[in-house]
Parts: structure tokens; C-alpha cells; sequence
């Protein structure tokens, strides 16, 4: 009986080495919530702050299973690098071009009287 027990222990010892070991670190981006579940309705039970280093056992749609301070929960994975690329990054479309409203005219051109400059001008050139 004790022979199975050492049997189990050792294989339960092995199992969770090797989640360990299969653990790859992340770094926190900004202060995060560290939850009971995956997802903003489990509760809270800490703070990781920024620029703390994480060991990330798993992530499943938006959400990572961590390891940190010992301590174990989840994260919400977009505050967290994992040193390559951005991940899911695209640029914003630019801007759609300016709208140019042009007035359209109607009947025929007004005239006016020119501007005063105009008239001195005429004045002193043709005596008027």
C-alpha cells in the first residue's frame, strides 16, 4: 500500500514539474488584476504590479493562467508581453479625404464697383 501511495506522489511530483517547466514568462505591462477565474466576473484576489515578470501556464481566448508572487489566477492577456511582435496589432484606417463643397452659381456674374485703389489709380492716370 505504501508502495503505491510513493507511486502516486512521484507521478503527481512529475505531472506538476513538467506544467513548471513548460511555464514561459511574461511581462507585465501595467498594474493587473490577478482573478479567481477566467473573465471580469470572478473576483479579484491581488494586484501584479507593472514591470513585473510572470510565469504564463496557459491561455485560452483572451485570458492566461499565471503564476506569480506564489500565488496562482488569472490574467486578462493583453497586459502582458511576451518579448515578440505585437500580437493582433493593426494600424488605424486613415482619415477619408476632406469634403469640398463647391457653391454653384446662379444667373450672371455681378459687378461692382472696383475696389478704391482702383479708381485713384484711374484718376490720376486718365484725369478723370
Amino acid at each position: 500500500m505504501k508502495s503505491v501511495r510513493a507511486y502516486v506522489l512521484a507521478g503527481a511530483a512529475l505531472v506538476l514539474s513538467s506544467a513548471t517547466a513548460s511555464a514561459s514568462p511574461a511581462l507585465v505591462v501595467s498594474d493587473l488584476n490577478l482573478r479567481d477565474g477566467p473573465g471580469v466576473q470572478y473576483r479579484s484576489v491581488g494586484v501584479i504590479p507593472g514591470g513585473s515578470t510572470v510565469n504564463v501556464l496557459d491561455c485560452q481566448r483572451g485570458w492566461c493562467a499565471v503564476s506569480a508572487f506564489g500565488r496562482n489566477g488569472f490574467v486578462n492577456d493583453d497586459y502582458l508581453d511576451f518579448g515578440g511582435p505585437m500580437r493582433g496589432y493593426r494600424a488605424p484606417p486613415p482619415p477619408p479625404p476632406p469634403v469640398v463643397y463647391e457653391q454653384p452659381m446662379y444667373g450672371p456674374p455681378v459687378y461692382g464697383p472696383p475696389p478704391p485703389p482702383y479708381y485713384r489709380h484711374y484718376q490720376r492716370r486718365y484725369g478723370w
